[in-house]
């Protein structure tokens, strides 16, 4: 299964954004951005399954809640950039 990380500019946005989709259903976590898919030091993501990413991004922009980029996990296990 794949994993969506949206990376995030502090905790504070990070945290919202979780609860936001606790509120809506969708099961999502924060953490410390995986190795490699930030320039900064200390971002911080929100990891989404595959099959709530759809259901996940609708809450986000209905609630216009900010994030930077997007990451997929790929099959070597590496991460791809999302563009939507």
């Amino acid at each position: 299964m794949s994993y969506y990380y949206l990376l995030c500019r502090s905790l504070t946005h990070a945290q919202r954004t979780v609860r936001a989709l606790s509120c809506a259903g969708v099961a999502a976590s924060v953490g410390r951005a995986p190795y490699g898919i930030s320039d900064l030091g200390c971002a911080y993501s929100i990891k989404l399954s595959e099959r709530t990413f759809r259901l996940a991004m609708g809450v986000i922009h209905a609630k216009n809640l900010p994030y930077q980029k997007i990451f997929r996990t790929t099959q070597l296990g590496g991460y791809e950039e999302v563009r939507l």
